[in-house]
């Protein structure tokens, strides 16, 4: 069993490393059946390839289990300069939590982490000016996390321009690639870009970022020199010797950086389009009434396409990894069936996950019910589970009508996975005619267990999901309208966790690079290349379905950048 030990503490798809205590071979029945003897040290863990995996429960309680998940995770953002985020996941379990030794723990670890987030912005800087600089860094890093990009950005460009001429640790240089990236501020890091590129001893996201940052700006001879880093990185950090686990993060990320060159330089264009058509209603006064202020519904910055071939879609948007509306992807009589008579029937018994809107994305940091190691509704019976609720589908719909149009709404929203068999033949079989295997790739469409099924979605008005961000999806809506924000890889949305009311209000204006926006009407599927970063806000009660569907492997950079 070392060989399964090995593999399983390495694969890409069990996270942290070293939970595994021990494995035992139940049977073998034309597939391998394991029992995982797991310790209880993280509350996440995923299954693996076609192996069908049972899992025992240790004697540590599941909130017990729970709460030390969060603690951690809190506290490795923190180290990471991501206080924002800590601070947020802590308070949802802090305000939770009735255990009190738990409850000290957790409160100790929130207090230690506030503390630090106010002496990394306030303190004195070092005098020495190399000092000077890294701390100015953090505080760049942190203040960005915290929503405060503007000001972030205005102390970032007066840092680089101190330290041009300084020669910068490793551990700098990166911060400064990376913020650069993520600020679309390439320009001034070009200098640091060629000093980065010229290294051999820095780390793979270092290393990345320069490549990145010399080939969208440089001539033919800098393009050159990135070509040369990104086939060191291929050479180094990925061969027979490496875990596959570990091979694929660098690919993944090095499709990341053709993205991210595209969309800078040479990328197809993208025209504002300000248009009422098909939109009948003012949704302005309702949606300030749930306090979504400055929200602009008629803006339009994503191409409506409807498609005969597939070939036409492959060759003008997913092989470029441009987003696209897919008009007619879903026929009336598909979208029929999608009536809430036949949904109440399909899956009113259904218990499903069900989040306040700003809740998605930490759930999925730390209780992801596809991703747990114990039954997610044995953790909801426990008082382990602070980012969501189980409840039938039913009493879900019942909670929808009852809940306020005011800004007191909890703005409740339905997304996760549902059954493959409900309602969705004739969307898989749409979705395989334009995504096929043979040109996406994503492991877990070949997998097992419900973390592979396509991921239903519902919520009234206001309801929605934060920038987040994975592989290649097709977001198909069957009712409602859907208002979206999308963000090319790597640039900066701001917190990790956030309202999307607060973040209206806060982050929106002061992007580096502004979102691109577009309302999604019945019956039209949305095309999100990999890396792609997206946030949704419903205009209306919606309903839909969401398919990754993996990385595009046939992507190309547009001849422009070419030589």
């Amino acid at each position: 069993m070392d060989f399964l030990r090995y593999y399983l503490n390495r694969h890409p798809h069990i996270f942290p490393y070293g939970c595994i205590d021990d494995i035992h071979l139940l049977a073998y029945h034309g597939m391998r059946i394991y029992n995982l003897i797991l310790k209880p040290c993280y509350f996440n863990s995923r299954q693996v390839g076609h192996e069908k995996i049972t899992l025992v429960k240790q004697n540590s309680s599941l909130l017990e289990i729970a709460v030390k998940n969060a603690n951690q995770i809190a506290s490795n953002m923190a180290k990471e300069g991501n206080y924002n985020d800590a601070v947020y996941i802590l308070n949802k379990v802090v305000d939770q939590i009735k255990n009190g030794v738990l409850l000290k723990e957790s409160a100790g670890i929130l207090k230690l982490i506030t503390a630090q987030r106010n002496h990394m912005l306030n303190s004195a800087l070092p005098v020495s000016a190399n000092e000077a600089v890294t701390a100015n860094l953090q505080r760049v890093k942190v203040m960005r996390f915290n929503g405060d990009v503007k000001n972030a950005i205005r102390l970032f460009v007066s840092t680089l321009k101190k330290a041009r001429n300084m020669k910068l640790g490793n551990s700098d240089l990166h911060d400064v690639l990376t913020l650069a990236v993520e600020f679309s501020l390439l320009t001034v890091a070009f200098p640091f870009a060629r000093t980065a590129s010229a290294r051999s001893n820095l780390e793979l996201g270092t290393l990345q970022a320069a490549a990145l940052i010399v080939e969208a700006l440089g001539d033919k001879t800098n393009q050159n020199e990135a070509r040369r880093v990104y086939h060191y990185i291929l050479r180094q950090k990925c061969n027979n010797n490496v875990p596959a686990g570990q091979c694929m993060h660098i690919t993944s990320h090095l499709s990341d950086y053709s993205r991210y060159v595209l969309f800078h330089k040479g990328a197809p264009s993208f025209n504002e389009v300000v248009t009422s058509a098909g939109i009948k209603t003012n949704y302005t006064q309702l949606m300030s009434a749930l306090g979504f202020d400055n929200i602009q519904v008629q803006v339009r910055h994503i191409e409506t396409v409807q498609f005969k071939d597939p070939e036409d879609f492959w060759s003008k948007y997913s092989d470029i990894a441009k987003p696209v509306l897919l008009q007619g992807f879903v026929s009336f009589k598909t979208r029929h069936k999608w009536t809430l008579d036949r949904l109440k029937a399909n899956m009113g018994s259904f218990v499903m996950s069900v989040s306040q809107s700003a809740d998605i994305v930490p759930r999925q940091w730390t209780e992801d019910c596809r991703a747990m190691l114990f039954d997610c509704d044995d953790a909801f019976s426990e008082n382990a589970l602070f980012f969501q609720s189980r409840l039938k589908f039913s009493d879900f719909l019942k909670s929808i009508e009852e809940s306020p149009v005011d800004k007191s709404s909890r703005l409740d929203y339905i997304f996760g996975p549902t059954k493959k068999d409900i309602l969705l033949d004739d969307l898989t079989k749409e979705v395989e005619k334009y995504f096929p295997l043979d040109r996406f790739n994503l492991d877990q469409r070949n997998g097992v267990g419900e973390e592979n099924n396509p991921l239903f979605y519902m919520g009234g008005p206001g309801s929605g999901t934060y920038f987040h961000y994975h592989s290649g999806a097709v977001n198909v809506l069957m009712h409602g309208l859907k208002k979206w924000f999308l963000l090319p890889p790597q640039t900066t949305h701001g917190p990790g966790a956030m309202d999307m009311r607060k973040w209206m209000k806060r982050v929106y204006k002061s992007l580096p690079v502004r979102p691109l926006e577009v309302i999604q009407r019945p019956g039209e599927a949305l095309y999100i290349p990999s890396g792609w970063k997206h946030a949704i806000i419903n205009l209306e009660p919606s309903i839909g379905v969401a398919f990754q569907v993996g990385e595009n492997m046939i992507l190309r950079l547009p001849t422009k950048l070419r030589r």
